[in-house]
Formats: C-alpha cells, sequence, structure tokens
C-alpha cells in the first residue's frame, strides 16, 4: 500500500539482553550474550523507570555501549532496550522467496559462495558441459590421484601421463597395461587419415630422436623393423624363456628349436626285408627320433625332409633296397639299376612328404645284403621344412 513520507525499511528488531544497572552512566550492549552495536542512538528504543528515553538527548551510543546523560543508580531499571533494525537489512528471506529472478547478472561470484559448498550432490545432471568450463581451467592439480574413467575417452594432441596407466583395467606394475573388456574384439591402434598407415615405436632414445624398434601396418602389408639408421640388429623370437627363431639383418632366419635328426646303424647289417633300427644318434634336435624301434614322429603338421644313403650287395638286381613307411603305410620302394654282375650299390634318396602332428616315419630294408656295421655305409636324416 502507499505511504505519506519516506516508505518504512524493513529490518531486523530485536530485544536486547537485560541490563542490571550500578553506579555508572556506561553500559554494553548484548543480543543473546554477543556484542550489539545498534547504526546509531535513534535505532534503540530505550525505557528506563517505566519512561521511553529521547535519543541524543538521554542517552548516545558509542560502538557496542549506551550512555546515558547521567550515571544511574542500582534502583534504576532498565525496564528493555529494542533494536529497530539496522539500516538496510531486510532479514532472513522466508523460505524459497529468493529464487534467480531476485538475483541480479553476476551477483554471485566464487567469493560468495564458500569453500566445499558446492558438491555433485548441488549440481543438476549434465548442468556442467565443456562450454561451461574455462581453457585451461582443469589442471593436474584438480585431478585427484588414480581417477577412474568411465565410458570412452577421447584423447586429442599430444598429452603426457605420468606413473603407471590402466586401459580396460587397473594400473599395474608396468608403465601401462591395457586389457579388452569382454565385449570387445581386442585393441584397435588407427592409420592415420591419409592413408591408413600407423608406427608402433618400441624403445626410444631418451632424447626422442632415435627409434630403435618399430612395427608398421600400411594398407596391404605390415612391416617389423629392428634397429633404425643402419644399425645391424636383429629381430628375435622368445619361447619358454629361450630365444626360439633369429632373424638378422641379411634377412637368414634361424630356428634353434627346428626339429632335426641325423642317425647312422652301426651295431650290424640286415639281410631280410625289416625295419631299419638306427642304432646311432648322432643329433636329434627335440628327440622326435626314437632309437629303440627307427621313427621319427612328427611334432607338429608339416612338410618334413628326409635324406637317406645305404648300400647293399649280393646280387641287388630287381631288388628293393628300401621302403618308405607313413604310420605303417608303405608309401614309396627304391630299386636299383644294374645287372646281375654288380654286386655292389650305394645309394642315397631324397624326399619329402606332408605329415600331420604325431605321424611316424620309418625306413624298410630289401632282402639284399645291407650294410649296418658303421665305415659311413649308410646315414639316415630328417627335419621340418615349414
Amino acid at each position: 500500500m502507499p505511504f505519506i513520507g519516506k516508505q518504512p525499511q524493513a529490518g531486523a528488531y530485536s530485544k536486547l539482553d537485560a541490563i542490571t544497572t550500578s553506579a555508572t552512566a556506561t553500559y554494553n550492549l548484548t543480543l543473546d550474550s554477543g556484542a550489539y552495536s545498534p547504526q546509531s542512538a535513534n535505532h534503540l528504543l530505550v525505557s528506563l523507570n517505566g519512561v521511553i528515553q529521547a535519543p541524543q538527548d538521554s542517552f548516545t551510543v558509542s560502538g557496542s555501549q549506551i550512555i546515558f546523560d547521567s550515571a544511574l543508580t542500582s534502583n534504576d531499571v532498565i525496564d528493555f532496550i529494542i533494536a529497530l533494525g539496522d539500516t538496510l537489512d531486510i532479514g532472513v528471506p522466508s523460505a524459497g522467496s529468493v529464487n534467480t529472478s531476485q538475483l541480479a547478472n553476476d551477483a554471485v561470484t566464487a567469493a560468495k559462495i564458500a569453500a566445499g559448498v558446492v558438491n555433485t550432490t548441488e549440481l543438476a545432471s549434465n548442468a556442467v558441459t565443456t562450454a561451461k568450463i574455462a581453457d585451461d581451467a582443469i589442471t593436474g592439480a584438480k585431478i585427484e590421484n588414480n581417477p577412474t574413467i568411465a565410458g570412452n575417452l577421447a584423447v586429442t594432441g599430444t598429452s603426457a601421463l605420468t606413473g603407471n596407466v590402466g586401459i580396460g583395467t587397473a594400473a599395474g606394475g608396468n608403465p601401462l597395461a591395457v586389457q579388452a573388456d569382454s565385449g570387445a574384439g581386442g585393441i584397435d591402434i588407427l592409420g592415420r587419415s591419409s592413408d591408413n598407415t600407423a608406427t608402433m615405436v618400441i624403445g626410444k632414445s631418451a632424447d626422442g630422436n632415435t627409434m630403435y624398434n618399430t612395427i608398421t601396418s600400411y594398407s596391404n602389408r605390415m612391416r617389423i623393423q629392428s634397429g633404425f639408421s643402419g644399425d645391424s640388429n636383429s629381430i628375435e623370437f622368445y619361447t619358454n624363456d629361450g630365444l626360439s627363431m633369429n632373424i638378422d639383418s641379411a634377412g637368414r632366419v634361424t630356428a634353434a628349436g627346428t626339429p632335426y635328426f641325423r642317425v647312422q646303424k652301426t651295431n650290424g647289417s640286415l639281410t631280410s626285408a625289416q625295419i631299419i633300427i638306427w642304432n646311432t644318434v648322432i643329433q636329434n634336435v627335440g628327440s622326435h627320433y626314437n632309437s629303440s624301434n627307427g621313427r621319427f614322429t612328427a611334432p607338429v603338421n608339416g612338410v618334413y625332409q628326409f635324406n637317406v644313403l645305404g648300400s647293399i650287395t649280393s646280387s641287388p638286381t630287381d631288388t628293393s633296397l628300401h621302403r618308405v613307411r607313413i604310420n605303417g603305410t608303405f608309401q614309396s620302394d627304391l630299386f636299383p639299376i644294374a645287372t646281375n654282375d654288380a654286386s655292389h650299390i650305394s645309394y642315397c634318396l631324397a624326399f619329402a612328404l606332408k605329415l600331420s602332428a604325431n605321424d611316424y616315419v620309418d625306413i624298410e630294408s630289401g632282402s639284399s645284403t645291407w650294410y649296418g656295421t658303421g665305415n659311413y655305409h649308410n646315414g639316415y636324416t630328417g627335419y621340418l621344412v615349414g
């Protein structure tokens, strides 16, 4: 409603604490036992001995003290002192009475917000977007130790991560641990958009200028490179804590565990067709040749090369020299080309067989006398080609 004259201001009206009089004119003003400083004497309504006192005439104020114009006695009674309100103090707003329309633009600054009062419960879902975050506002100091990031994370530009990092799993004892979840098929390392080429550098000098080993994926091929700027390094493959294959700088491939055997028969000649038991083992990489039954057993699927050296006598014409067997089944025979006058034939045969793992190969002698007494009259070798 309209007012005649100045519209009264809303204020905080309070009855101050009771004061016990004594032989003095100055008394402390308190509200709920705390010092109270009114704006001026005009803001106090004072009753003394049942008479309302005139401010500035009967009393004045200085800070949180009231000073009467003359000393009181213990017989005087200050009935009450009412504080009539602080200038521009509107008191405590009613709950829900202040909303965004009552706040001026930019009125609430960081200085007006107490530390720690805003947390996740005070923020609406999706209220903080990238547009709300100032450039460079989030620094390492603002990120907690060992944070967990759910969902997908895209990092562009150059980023430096210190300490151990886990992707899809907790960080372990190594600088980087990566694990695909149950719904993923693997780990994608995408190539550059221009030609789909991607290079992984393994081993780099401290200054970052020298790359030692690289794996590069092109659109139709992959290159593994060991060494850089002419270094003559090799590529090594280890299994079971041992070197299994090596590719040197010239492209020569050596595999220490390639199945290989070299054997001879030195314990007597054969005079009838039977399986040759090559009793003297010279080399047997992988122990796939068995000197007790003359069998070589393939450890893996593949193509195997075999070489047989032998000597026979006693009218070898049209007599099979030896027969090749796989799992007890004959595969081929070797016959001599000789006349009845021939008394001694030496032969060498090389052949390749495609075997499955656990297939075995052995050699059967012919019916003529087959030398097996040493002196390099015979030999049998075999190895995995691939």
